[in-house]
């Protein structure tokens, strides 16, 4: 499997699982979120925002740090 392809599996794969398994997400929510994540990718990739920008609204709005380490896994 090309990495580019294997990277876009678990970009969306890992969050969709998790959403369904967890959190109880159907299909039109998970279709949604997803429909969500590819805007945002899209946007990250014409230069509308930025990784710093992702980091620092989610900080600013939820107080969860991204970039967080957890003891020995980063």
């Amino acid at each position: 499997m090309e990495a580019t392809k294997k990277a876009f599996l678990m970009m969306m794969g890992f969050p969709l699982l998790t959403l369904r398994d967890k959190f109880g997400f159907g299909k039109a929510r998970l279709n949604r979120f997803m429909e969500n994540m590819l805007n945002l990718y899209e946007a990250y990739e014409n230069d509308y925002v930025d990784l710093d920008d992702l980091n620092n609204t989610i900080l600013e709005e939820t107080g969860v740090t991204l970039l967080e380490k957890r003891e020995g896994k980063y």
